[in-house]
């Protein structure tokens, strides 16, 4: 899955994107329906107006296949496992715009990007395969901008030698895709050849302005820029027409090239010099919603009155409020299950010892691969801060005896509880959609981070060692 996250002092950014946009991390989400609407959890629109897509795979080989986009400005992986070969899989998706899905896969130790757009009511097939030279295998349609771009470069930041020149290359090589699109009339009706064409303006605007503007110093470079940074603004509209990961790598250059121009390296305090019709638009709310839970524990509490002050929607405030509370009486009253198939109250589950500090939960289940591979770390994690760290699993299984048998195969019933009922408190307060997701709490049950980092990351011990006291 693709993380956004971004850096608040805007410093080292070629390596900087490369953590931002290209952090992969394969989760599993829950599908034990058909048909999945996976936007559920953030507003999806009435069914007759939804965009139907159809995910198939083929797996020659074993592993699991992920495709990237956005959905309301937050990050979203559709992922499909598999652990056998020579077996196909399937999922449908419910959207309420059209969207661009990006695949990513290293051929050579190099990273190929595929782009493939979704329309009305589309299917997109693969092959996953680790030989395979194209593992798409669909309807053509759908594979268009493969055919217009081939750009594997989507994150690192540029640094042309003469970048009036890069940005005259780039200017034409948009006008020869918009003409080649504006021939396919008898593939494309007019609303998809539009939407092709916003995604190729998205595309330009995001290449001209993902460059280092360190090395910029020519006036004449800098009139260029301003040129493109208003219209922009007068086309705003555009960073929310399209499901693409584009819009908010573009709100994040140009709030880069705000910082340039106004000699001001943090970004939310550059959010004011911004024209006022970005604050029209899904794209800041998303932006300003990634920036706060991945920073969190770094802003100061102008930072957060900044970030709170320009976040429009009823939805995501919730979310920022929900990061600066404890968690609700509405939950902490809920009642897990353990495995003797008795209740227990989620706040008699929380409580910790005099000597634990920190409260780590692990959202898991039995079918979720990466959660299980997750497993040898948690333990060692768990024998390391024994005393000090209080650690519970919540399976979020809908089957009671698969998960029980599961942990008596493990001999693990310590601290282990399952939520059954998708409608849970728990699951509705957090949006929990994807897994496997560990969740950090002070011995307050004051939310550290509802996000935190996986045990098997070599990050984990120094994240984890801020918080202990």
């Amino acid at each position: 899955m693709m993380d956004m996250v971004i850096n608040k002092f805007g410093k080292n950014i070629f390596s900087i994107l490369l953590i931002i946009f290209v952090v992969i991390n394969i989760a599993c989400q829950k599908n034990n329906k058909e048909k999945t609407s996976v936007e559920n959890a953030m507003g999806l629109q009435k069914e007759n107006d939804s965009i139907h897509a159809t995910i198939n795979v083929e797996f020659i080989d074993t592993g699991v296949f992920a495709l990237n986009t956005l959905i309301n400005q937050r990050s979203f992986s559709i992922n499909i496992p598999s652990p056998k070969s020579i077996k196909k899989k399937s999922k449908q998706l419910s959207l309420v715009k059209p969207s661009v899905f990006e695949s990513y896969r290293l051929v050579k130790n190099k990273t190929v990007v595929k782009r493939y757009f979704v329309f009305k009511e589309d299917t997109l097939s693969f092959k996953f395969c680790r030989d395979c030279i194209n593992s798409y295998s669909g309807n053509a349609k759908n594979n268009i901008l493969n055919i217009l771009i081939n750009d594997n470069n989507v994150f690192a930041v540029q640094t042309p030698n003469n970048i009036i020149n890069y940005i005259e290359e780039q200017r034409k090589n948009y006008e020869k895709n918009v003409r080649e699109v504006q021939k396919m009339a008898n593939t494309y009706n007019n609303a998809e050849q539009g939407f092709i064409i916003d995604y190729l303006t998205l595309y330009f605007y995001n290449k001209i302005f993902n460059i280092d503007f360190s090395k910029v110093n020519d006036p004449k470079t800098i009139q260029q820029l301003d040129f493109y940074y208003k219209e922009i603004f007068d086309n705003i509209k555009l960073l929310d027409k399209l499901n693409t990961i584009l819009n908010k790598n573009i709100l994040y250059n140009l709030l880069r090239f705000t910082s340039f121009k106004n000699k001001n390296p943090d970004l939310l305090e550059c959010l004011h010099f911004l024209d006022s019709k970005l604050y029209q638009t899904e794209a800041l709310d998303g932006f300003l919603l990634d920036y706060m839970e991945s920073f969190y524990n770094n802003l100061s509490d102008k930072d957060l009155i900044t970030i709170k002050k320009y976040i429009r929607k009823r939805s995501l405030k919730n979310v920022f409020d929900r990061k600066t509370k404890k968690i609700s009486e509405n939950v902490f009253s809920s009642k897990l299950q353990d495995v003797d198939s008795n209740e227990a109250l989620f706040q008699e589950v929380l409580l910790v010892k005099a000597t634990e500090s920190l409260v780590l939960i692990d959202l898991w289940a039995t079918w979720c691969v990466p959660c299980l591979n997750e497993m040898p770390a948690w333990n060692k994690s768990e024998q390391k801060y024994k005393g000090k760290i209080k650690f519970v699993k919540i399976s979020i299984d809908n089957n009671f005896e698969k998960w029980y048998n599961f942990l008596s195969s493990k001999n693990d019933h310590n601290f282990n509880y399952i939520i059954t009922n998708s409608n849970h408190p728990f699951i509705k307060e957090f949006k929990i959609s994807t897994i496997p997701r560990y969740m950090l709490l002070n011995k307050n049950h004051e939310i550290i981070s509802d996000d935190f980092t996986r045990p098997s990351d070599s990050r984990f011990s120094e994240q984890i060692e801020k918080y202990l006291q």
